[in-house]
């Protein structure tokens, strides 16, 4: 299996459940709730499966047609996090970096002031 086609690890799902709740702690600090966002008529507050939910799968099926985020491949996952990192950065001007071994050990040493 090449790795255009190679389903996504479980590290990288990991990192993605991460990523989701990242980003909806950062939408809900900066008052970006549901109703903002997505110009719902309530506002509602993030939560990890809203941000895949209301998100990621929806620009997933927009760019490859796949209802589940099992059937990306690694790439096409990838592809994903990078377009929904750009367009809440360009559209709400908050960032949220995709987590990496690298980033979470610095929050961690960020944690313990060193």
């Amino acid at each position: 299996m090449d790795k255009e086609r190679k389903q996504r690890t479980p590290t990288q799902n990991r990192a993605a459940h991460l990523w989701f709740k990242h980003i909806a702690d950062t939408f809900n600090e900066h008052g970006l709730d549901m109703q903002t966002v997505l110009r719902q008529r309530v506002g509602i507050r993030w939560t990890e499966d809203s941000v895949k939910e209301a998100l990621f799968k929806v620009l997933a099926r927009a760019m490859y047609q796949k209802e589940s985020t099992t059937q990306l491949s690694t790439k096409e996952f990838t592809d994903v996090a990078e377009m929904l990192s750009d367009v809440i950065a360009r559209d709400y001007g908050v960032t949220v970096e995709f987590p990496s071994v690298e980033s979470l050990i610095n929050q961690e040493r960020i944690k313990e002031g060193k």
